[in-house]
């Protein structure tokens, strides 16, 4: 069985999605270790670590759309 050109892009898609999302599991847990090992510093030095977790909930937000509007546009082409 072979794949047309449409499927192959879809699958090309779905592969750089999977790796956004692994990609933000990975900031998150940067900025986490980050945070963590700096708990008992005042706030000011933790701010870092609190905004590399922001990337990483952003960059899940971003994965989780693109494949919601995939879906959509798969179900509204065929």
């Amino acid at each position: 069985m072979t794949m047309t050109e449409s499927e192959m892009l879809i699958t090309i898609v779905y592969g750089l999605i999977g790796a956004t999302g692994a990609l933000s599991i990975a900031v998150f847990a940067w900025g986490f270790t980050e945070y963590i090992t700096k708990i008992g510093l005042p706030a000011k030095q933790r701010e870092r670590g609190i905004g590399i977790m922001e990337w990483g909930v952003r960059l899940v937000v971003t994965a989780v759309f693109l494949i919601v509007a995939l879906k959509f546009i798969q179900g509204w082409v065929g």
